[in-house]
Parts: structure tokens; sequence; C-alpha cells
């Protein structure tokens, strides 16, 4: 099936990466935050709002290696004096005051469990130098690429995985119950599953909610362009009952329940749903 971005680049021509500029700190600069638990896409949200916007996106974090590939404004924090970011990325529930506004990011807890578990333990990916293959994390001055790392399928029979599950689907639930709190009039709410999905509409929602006026060209360009460099394919293939035990299973569906009822309260959201297959 011929999709809306090949169309758009076949009869316009192609649809390069765009080059990002910051933004000018002023009085009416807004400050937005880019919230989400990790594994959640943030950064492959970031990506595609730098090619629709054509500003940079931040973070309250320092990532070396994406700030030389592709994030110029990795470590530009949200105090900086004159340069600013359209959103800022963190996964923290302290120091919001600093946002004016927010952008939630939700994933099904069950792949940003995985997918953040894969971040944090996955081996750094073969790199070639000078002919030959090395791991990157022992080339010197080379920034971890944790974006491509793959972890052990071995690691979720683990005690280490039971407890990282049990751990993790609280900080899940706590985090997105503190920003539907604290952002309850000032947010929007954008599903991973709708950006793998349903990418323009949703793009339409965040170019109204950063209140940047965007062309059609470049809702199509995004389209065209939207895997970057970072948006982490999966190397395997493991079912949810493959990792997941029926304890997992009911504790994790319990936070998605109680994190629903939330949503839907303050953001009346009718099919803001993630079922267990």
């Amino acid at each position: 099936m011929t999709t809306s971005s090949q169309i758009f680049q076949s009869e316009s021509g192609a649809c390069p990466l765009r080059n990002v500029a910051f933004m000018t700190k002023n009085t009416s600069f807004i400050c937005v935050a880019l919230l989400s638990y990790p594994g959640s896409g943030n950064t492959w949200a970031r990506h595609m709002i730098q090619q629709l916007t054509g500003y940079c996106t931040g973070t309250v974090y320092c990532d070396k290696f994406l700030s030389t590939n592709g994030f110029p404004g990795e470590c530009i924090f949200p105090n900086h004096k004159s340069k600013g970011c359209i959103v800022y990325k963190s996964h923290l529930t302290e120091n919001l005051a600093q946002f004016h506004k927010a952008v939630i990011l939700i994933r099904n807890p069950f792949d940003a469990l995985k997918a953040f578990f894969n971040w944090s333990l996955g081996k750094t990916p073969k790199i070639l130098v000078n002919g030959t293959t090395v791991d990157a994390s022992k080339k010197p001055n080379k920034a971890r690429d944790r974006f491509h790392a793959i972890v052990d399928p071995s690691s979720f029979n683990t005690t280490g995985w039971d407890k990282y599950v049990k751990e993790q689907i609280i900080e899940w639930k706590v985090s997105y119950l503190a920003w539907f709190k604290t952002f309850a009039n000032s947010s929007l709410v954008v599903r991973y599953v709708d950006l793998k999905e349903n990418l323009i509409p949703t793009l339409k929602r965040i170019s109204i909610f950063l209140n940047v006026q965007t062309t059609e060209a470049e809702y199509m360009c995004t389209d065209f362009n939207k895997e970057g460099r970072h948006h982490r394919k999966q190397k395997y293939s493991l079912k949810t009952s493959d990792i997941f035990t029926d304890e997992h299973i009911s504790i994790i569906n319990d936070a998605i329940a109680e994190v629903m009822i939330a949503a839907k309260n303050r953001y009346g959201l009718k099919d803001f749903i993630f079922a267990y297959p």
C-alpha cells in the first residue's frame, strides 16, 4: 500500500532531515515538559517533534551520545538563560514547577517495562573500527549507544527481572498519577500506539498544544522521516506470556486499571485501553 508520505515524496521531491534551531527565550517563552516512563518512546517522539517544528528538543539529563547524534538540545536544560527548546524530556516527578505545561507520553507498561529493561542492561552493539568488529563500549571516548543495545533473552528468566517488574510497575503507576495531578489543566496525553498507528492526526494534536504553526508538507515529511536514528527495533520475538508470570500480569493490570481511571476522569478519554492479549 502506498502511504501519504510516499505520495508526497514522489510529487514534491525528497524530504531531507531538518536542521533544527533553538528557540529564543523571552517573556513569552513557554517551558513544556515531555514526560514519560522510560522505554515509552520519548526519544523517538522528540525526533518527530523536531522534524515537525524545526526546533530543538531539550532534556533534564545529558546523554553525550544523543547530543552528537541528532539532538543538539540534549544537554540544554530548562534553566538555560538564552537557548530554548520546544519540549524538555523528563522521566521525573520532581522539579515540575519549572514547566508551564506538559505532553504526557504513555505506553502499554508490558512493552515499556521490557524496553527499559533492555535499555538498562542490554549489551552495546558491535561497531566496525579499522576493519575490525569491536564492542562500542570498549572504544575510548565513545559515548555508549544504549538505544540499540540488546539484552540476552535469558535475562527475563531471573530473580532480577522479577524484582525489576514488581518495583518498576509501581514507579510507572506513581509517575503517571503524579503527572496527571500536577498538569491536570495544562497537559496533552499522547499514547505511544497512536504515534505508531495514527501518526499525522497525533502530530496535529501535538502541534496545536505546542502552539506551533505547521504545514501539510511538514506533517508529510515528518511521517516520511519518522524512524530517525534511535527508534529501537525489536531484535527478538518474545511474547508477553514468555517473560511475565501470572503474578506479574495481575500486578501490571491492576496498575493499568488505576492509571486509566485517572486518565478517564481527568481527560475524558473513552478509548484509553491497554489490554493484555
